[in-house]
């Protein structure tokens, strides 16, 4: 699935930059500026999808529009998650790639512009951010959560037979066109796996694997519970687990 020579290109690529934001005030205005200026040599869109937020967070989002390239999807509390969110985003978005980042900031901007690089330079279906790998790096990441992350990632390689040791990482970068018309079931964070593992399936040229960096949340509240979200991811697993085996026979 991870091939190993990609073609190429020469054409002016645009990148759509993807960010579910659930009560992110804190964060939402650095983290879109951050990305701004790390791709400001790059066309370049930021969708954000305000998910119910009952904070400022659409306040702050309203500000950002005077200066930049943003579209906002605003959607109802009471039918929110973070699956929903980037399902909105995939459909909105007009980039010839789209990259998916949290809102809180954890995801280091310079590795987004190692992402838009790569694409912009070769012919790939997209680029995969492993924090766990040889160049990786993790800082402020709860032990417990870690530890869950880690043993999961092992169980997921494992089963679906796939080389890659953070498939749960929703930071990665997808060819529009290889996601934004897949049956993505996942309403939750879930979706992260999900999408990875499904648009593996599809690609037809290279998925290119770079070691990122995570620095963990500064501001706010985390969203991600580990035993709510441990129940759902396991049952995605098993889900996906069936699919990749059919796919395989």
């Amino acid at each position: 699935m991870f091939r190993h020579k990609a073609a190429r290109v020469n054409s002016r690529m645009k990148f759509s930059i993807i960010i579910p934001a659930f009560n992110e005030e804190a964060n939402i205005a650095s983290c879109v500026a951050n990305l701004d200026d790390a791709l400001k040599d790059h066309d370049h869109e930021f969708v954000v999808v305000n998910d119910g937020s009952t904070d400022r967070t659409g306040a702050v989002l309203k500000g950002l529009k005077t200066w930049a390239p943003l579209k906002i999807i605003d959607r109802p509390i009471r039918d929110n998650g973070i699956g929903k969110a980037i399902k909105s985003g995939l459909r909105a978005a007009d980039g010839d790639y789209i990259i998916i980042t949290m809102a809180d900031s954890s995801d280091d901007p310079r590795d987004a512009l190692r992402m838009v690089q790569i694409a912009s330079k070769w012919d790939v279906d997209g680029v995969f951010g492993t924090r766990f790998s040889k160049g990786g790096k993790t800082a402020n990441y709860p032990p417990l959560k870690f530890l869950v992350n880690r043993l999961y990632n092992h169980l997921a390689s494992v089963l679906l037979a796939i080389p890659h040791d953070d498939l749960s990482n929703a930071f990665k970068m997808y060819r529009r066109r290889l996601v934004q018309d897949l049956d993505i079931e996942s309403d939750g964070f879930d979706i992260t796996i999900e999408l990875s593992v499904k648009a593996l399936l599809r690609a037809k040229k290279r998925i290119v694997v770079i070691p990122t960096s995570w620095y963990g949340r500064q501001k706010g509240l985390p969203k991600w519970k580990i035993v709510r979200e441990g129940v759902i991811y396991l049952k995605r697993l098993y889900n996906l687990h069936g699919i990749v085996r059919h796919e395989k026979h």
